[in-house]
């Protein structure tokens, strides 16, 4: 039937991105309950702290899965943090939309520019001439540089938001 061997093996694992969708929709919820929004984010950015430290110290697969969990979970308190930000500006809404917009796209500068950064740092340790290596071979397998850089952004967010 053109079904491989490995489709069963697939189905019957969950990743840590795979159970994301729904912890957003339970913090956001419960923001909106409780009306206290800075914990929820500040807990979630914690969260991924965690896993990212847990990450940084140890090679174990199954540390290292676990803290997977843990990472993805930092997603969610942007997504409490875009609605915090909603709330903010609510009249007029051509207002509140172009906030939320250069808030979006200031949001996004990171995932652009950590891609340039590590490209020159490549090149930089490599010695070459081409843009051609995305990633440092330095940094791997243990990616201690980029976890580290991760948890120093994100403690910076948490002294931000208090």
């Amino acid at each position: 039937m053109g079904i491989c061997h490995n489709c069963c093996l697939y189905q019957r694992s969950v990743r840590g991105f795979d159970l994301t969708p729904a912890e957003p929709d339970v913090l956001s919820s419960h923001a909106d309950k409780t009306g206290e929004r800075f914990w929820h984010v500040a807990g979630s950015l914690l969260a991924g702290m965690v896993g990212m430290i847990i990450s940084l110290s140890t090679m174990n697969t199954a540390a290292r899965y676990i803290a997977l969990f843990l990472q993805a979970q930092s997603y969610a308190g942007f997504i409490v943090f875009y609605s915090w930000i909603s709330n903010t500006f609510p009249r007029p809404p051509m207002k509140r939309a172009v906030a939320l917009a250069l808030i979006n796209a200031f949001s996004q500068l990171g995932n652009i520019a950590g891609s340039y950064v590590s490209c020159l740092i490549a090149v930089y340790h490599s010695g070459a001439d081409s843009f051609f290596q995305v990633w440092p071979k330095t940094y791997g397998p243990t990616y201690r540089n980029s976890y580290g850089i991760t948890i120093s952004c994100f403690g910076f967010v948490w002294l931000y938001l208090s």
